[in-house]
Parts: C-alpha cells; structure tokens; sequence
C-alpha cells in the first residue's frame, strides 16, 4: 500500500537550496535501487529457470541431509518426483545410494570443506539396466558466521566423458604402444643398419687391405707396392727428395721349396716378412713382389743409409734358421739398391735397375747388397739379359726359332750303325740374323724360359722326324738338350712322354744331353726324371764332361749311357800333353762305368787320330761337319763317308752373325 508522508512532517528543511539538492539525490538513489532490486529478480528468475532446467543435477541438503531443493534433471535421473524429494532424506528418496552418498555429505558438513570429483557408477531410474557413471560434487553452504547451514550438491552425468576419456586413453595407450612398438623397430631397424654398416665397413677395409697386400705374408702386394714406388718418384722430381728401393732376392729358396714342399716354402715366406719387418724402420715399406721376391722402400733416406740397413737385413736372414721336420735350413738373400732421385725417369727403369743389381749380387755369390750404378759392366750384362727375356717371347710368338744339326760320327767307320746328330737351336731375329744360342739362353735359364724352349725343341724334333720317314730310318741316336730346370720339372717330363707316346718315333732312338756346366737344382729329382725317360726307352748323355766341378759327382750319380767330353779339352790336344792325359783320363773312367765317350770340337785329323790312340767312341766337330740347318742334312753321306756332304756356305738363306760358329753349342 503506497503512503504519501505529508510534507510537513518530514523533517526537512523547506526552500532551501541543500534541502532541494538532498530531496533530488535521495529520489535519484532510489530510482538506482529499485533497478538494482528488478535486475536481481529477473537474475533470480533466470537463475532459478537455470536451476530448474539446468542440464545437470543440482540439489541442496540441510543439516539433517533432507533435500530443501531438487532440480527437474536431477528428479528425473532419480525417478521421483520434485516435490516427493523436498523435506525428505536420501535415505528415503534414494536408499540404494544412500551408503555412498551420505558419508560424503556429513564430511562436507563436519569438516567444512568441498568434497569435489567424487564418481558413483550404477543403473538410474530414468534408464533402468543401463549403468551410468556420475560425478558428484559437494560444496559447504554457510551463514553469515561460516557456520554450515547445509550442503549443495552438483550432480553431472559423465558417462559418455568418461568413455570417451577412456576411449582417449586407450587409444593413447594403443597409439603409445604402437609407437613404442615401432620405436623398438626402428631401434632394431637401425641397431641393425649400425652393424650393417660396421659389417660393410669391415668388409671394404678387409677388401681394401686384401687388394693392397699379400694374402700369405700380410705384406704390401706389388700393385701396392708399385703405387708408392711412383708416388715417391714423383716426389723425388717435384721436391727434390731422395729415397731408395731395395729389391731382395732370398738364397736357396727353391732348395727348401722342392725338398720340403709348397708348405715349408710358404711357412718360410712367412717368417721371413715377420723376420724383415723387425729390421726395416717403421717409415719404411716392406712388399712381397712375387714368389721369393720382396721389396723395401727407403723414403728420405741416402744410398749410405740404405747401405747400412741392407747389410743389416742380410746379417739377420743369414742368422735365420728356418726348421721343418727336425731339419734346420740356413738361407740367404741377395739385395739390389737403386736410389730414386729427380733425375730418375720412371717406376719401371727404377724397378728394372733394382732387379739387375739384386741379379748381380747373387752372381757375386749371394747374401750380399749391390748398388746400381749405370756404368757397371755386371749391371749392363743383366740389362742386356732382360732385354732377351722380350726378344724370346717374340720370337717364340713369330715363329722365329730354328732346329740346326750336326753329325756324331763313329771313331769306327766299319762300325754298321745308323747316323747320330745332335740338334741344335738358332735364334732369327728381326733383321734375319741369325743368333747363336750362346748369346740368348743364359738369359733364357735365367728368366725361367729355357724349359719352354724346350718344350718347342722337343715337340718340334719329333715332330720333323716323324714326317721324314728317310730320316728315321736311316736315324739310329738323335740327340736333344735338355736344361736342368727342365730336367726336374714334372710337368715338361710328362709332356715329353705324351709327345712320345703320340709320335712315330721309338723312343730308343732319342738321346736326351743335360748339361753339366749349368748345375742341377735337385738331383733327387733328376735321377727320377731320367728314370721316367729311360723307361720309355730313351737314352741319355752328360755334356761337356770335365767343365765344371761336379763331373764326376754327376757321373756317379746321374744315369747316362754317353759321357760328351768337352770341347777345351779336345782342341790342340795334338800338341798338349796335358790336355791329352786329360782326356785319356776321361775315357778311361767312361769305360770303367760302362759309358761310351764322345768328344767334342774336333776339328783336324791330327786330334781325330790322338782319339783314335785313345779309343773314344765318337767325335763331333768342324772337322765331320758345321752345323746346318735340319732340312739339308743328308744322313747317308754320314754313314757312307763320316761327314755332311759338304759344309753348308754361310747363310742357307739366313744371315749369319760376325764369327764362326763354335763346334759346339747346347740347344
């Protein structure tokens, strides 16, 4: 009911200015609180409307936990009605979440304090048989005082957060898992790549040292070798540096190797390198060049520094003593030195004058160093030998080898046996000349060509006498040289039996020379050889008997059927008494061991007739008959008048070098 208080009872001071002033401001505050009391209303309104419908459920509890206000939501989620809530306990309305809700709420009220993200999980009224997760929120509502007056409660259905939390979860846990499985992966993934890489790593290096060294000794291979050798020649030019290659040769190494087998010769490789590496400076590069060949490069180090260090390596080689089988062995090894300065041309003229100083060290007897130096005469020999060494194989290739022959001639004319000649080997060079074999074949046994010289001589021999069937009809002894490598190769003895074997040739009429002067390697080897042979029906013959100093060692040990008593003892015998008892001393000890005797280099019938005084068996020389080529021999005039029918003029379509030929040279 509106009042209107009359103005006169209002105490107030009439027409006044501060009484109007006062009157405006009291209606003007007045006019604010009431806007002020209608906003919060419609606030209240909407409030209690968002209250009411709120999507969640909200409630308050007094101190007896009877419900004072209920949401809509939060009745339907219970299945009773709002106003069947209101004053009533949850014991009552809710009995079956009684036991979990009112702990919570006497916490609240007791201690004062929210209890907050509390979760109930069970089946709701609204949605029978489905259970439903809730989280529970509980907050104090206190007095003026902060005394608790009750309790609010929020109520929020979050099940589907929950699940869709969970979901998150367990897809985090899966992706988690998946990640840590594809980690684990990519961690063996690349923990394998690692020790595919360390493998290829290992494997290149393995390559690598196996392509720069030698798989027996684990020394620098010759490629390697080579390599540094031009590395360190180029420097020497630019720089002006010196350096020094040292090229070893080991002593008796194919002694061992043949006595003992490949396995000794490589253990003794082995130690060797082992043996050089302790002596040679860390700085320096020791190589194996190839079979008992090594090499050492000396870098900034003097010719006289390198002298030194050689003879030092030679000292400790020859106190090595390399054992196998209980048996010791002593070697040696021979050195060649070059040094390597800005005048030096190439790696091959450095390796090449290396070779022929090692060469003439072991000429000198071995286990010793040599020094190159151009104008030594030993050297030049050697250079001179390597040279042939390419003139053979060319020859060999352009089919520039020649058989030659010369008659063997009974010192009994009426003696009724076939012809004997002894085939010889004659070099055409390039221009036509012809070359003796005494200028090429000490660099062919040397090189190691003569046993494939052989095999040309041999399978052409018998080739030729095949195809001539006068000859060999007429033919009683051909007689064919034979080096001593040959002689204890395997390989060459078993090629001439195959060629005798194909050939129409009986092997009795083949007659094998060796020859003294050359030495052999292995006579073991050399008496199976010769037994191989003999065998099949061929003979054999010593060469230039008394030129060297195991003749008689030979003699007794080898067994031929023909000692060949040599030439420089035969000529002048007619005026040298010595000679002459020389000779007659080596026919006498020929015919106490059953030999024949054929004597060399006769060459008038005043030494013919000293032989025939003497009694030897045969005579070959100038006197019978120079060499010839094998296509003008005539074998009857041989046994019809005891010489070739007339002595060849020079040439028979070749070119002949300065000199006569000798009467006598092996191949």
């Amino acid at each position: 009911m509106n009042m209107r208080v009359p103005e006169s009872k209002m105490n107030v001071p009439a027409n006044t200015e501060d009484n109007r002033k006062t009157k405006k401001q009291l209606i003007h505050e007045l006019q604010i609180l009431r806007k002020k009391i209608a906003d919060s209303g419609r606030l209240l309104n909407d409030s209690l409307v968002i209250y009411k419908h709120a999507p969640i459920g909200l409630c308050v509890f007094d101190l007896d936990l009877r419900f004072l206000h209920i949401n809509k939501w939060l009745a339907a989620m219970n299945g009773v009605p709002i106003e069947k809530h209101l004053g009533r306990t949850i014991l009552e309305v809710l009995p079956d979440v009684a036991a979990v809700i009112e702990p919570q709420l006497r916490q609240v009220i007791d201690t004062g304090k929210p209890i907050l993200g509390g979760t109930v999980r069970g089946e709701t009224r609204a949605w029978p048989g489905i259970k439903r997760m809730f989280q529970h929120n509980y907050y104090p509502l206190k007095s003026d005082d902060s005394a608790v007056v009750g309790v609010s409660c929020v109520v929020e259905d979050v099940t589907e957060r929950r699940q869709a939390e969970n979901d998150a979860l367990k897809a985090r846990g899966e992706l988690e898992l998946r990640v840590d499985e594809r980690t684990s992966e990519i961690i063996a993934i690349n923990a394998k790549l690692l020790e595919e890489i360390a493998d290829r790593k290992r494997a290149e290096k393995a390559l690598s040292f196996q392509a720069t060294h030698d798989a027996l000794t684990l020394l620098v291979n010759r490629r390697e070798f080579e390599r540094r050798v031009a590395r360190v020649v180029d420097t020497a030019r630019k720089q002006r540096e010196e350096h020094v290659l040292c090229y070893l040769d080991l002593d008796q190494f194919k002694v061992i190797n043949d006595t003992c087998g490949h396995m000794a010769g490589d253990d003794l490789l082995r130690q060797l390198g082992q043996l050089m590496l302790m002596v040679v400076r860390k700085r320096d590069t020791l190589g194996r060049l190839g079979g008992d060949e090594f090499g050492i490069l000396m870098e900034h180090c003097t010719i006289s520094q390198a002298r030194r260090a050689a003879n030092k390596l030679c000292m400790a080689v020859e106190g090595f003593r390399f054992v196998w089988n209980e048996r010791r062995f002593r070697i040696g090894v021979s050195i060649g030195l070059v040094p390597i300065t800005e005048s030096t041309e190439s790696v091959g003229n450095v390796f090449s004058a290396a070779d022929r100083a090692c060469y003439a060290a072991k000429d000198d007897g071995g286990n010793r160093v040599c020094v190159y130096r151009s104008d030594d005469m030993d050297v030049v020999r050697r250079q001179d030998e390597m040279q042939w060494v390419a003139r053979i194989d060319r020859a060999l290739e352009d089919q520039r080898l020649r058989l030659w022959s010369q008659p063997i001639v009974p010192m009994m004319t009426d003696s009724g046996e076939g012809g004997k000649f002894e085939l010889l080997l004659r070099l055409i060079d390039e221009h036509g000349n012809i070359i003796r074999p005494g200028v090429f074949l000490p660099a062919a046994e040397r090189y190691g060509l003569s046993t494939k010289l052989d095999r040309w001589v041999v399978g052409t021999a018998l080739d030729w006498l095949s195809r001539d069937p006068k000859i060999l009809e007429q033919l009683h002894l051909c007689f064919i040289n034979l080096s001593s490598a040959s002689l204890v190769d395997e390989q060459f003895i078993r090629f001439v039996c195959e060629q005798l074997d194909q050939s129409k040739i009986t092997s009795q009429k083949i007659c094998f020379e060796i020859t003294e002067t050359t030495g052999i390697a292995d006579l073991s080897r050399a008496r199976s050889s010769m037994a191989t042979l003999k065998e099949h029906g061929c003979r054999f013959a010593l060469d230039d008997f008394g030129s060297g100093s195991s003749s008689f060692a030979y003699l007794n040990s080898l067994p031929v059927d023909y000692v060949k008593i040599a030439g420089l003892f035969v000529k002048n015998i007619e005026d040298n008494s010595e000679k002459l008892a020389l000779v007659r001393s080596i026919h006498n000890v020929g015919r106490v061991m059953g030999k024949q005797t054929i004597a060399e280099s006769v060459e008038n019938e005043a030494i013919l007739g000293k032989l025939r005084e003497i009694g030897v068996d045969y005579a070959q020389g100038y006197f019978f008959g120079a060499p010839m080529p094998i296509e003008k021999i005539n074998l009857v005039d041989v046994l019809e008048r005891g010489h070739w029918r007339k002595s060849p003029k020079a040439g028979l379509g070749y070119k002949t070098n300065k000199g006569p030929f000798p009467s006598h040279h092996r191949h």
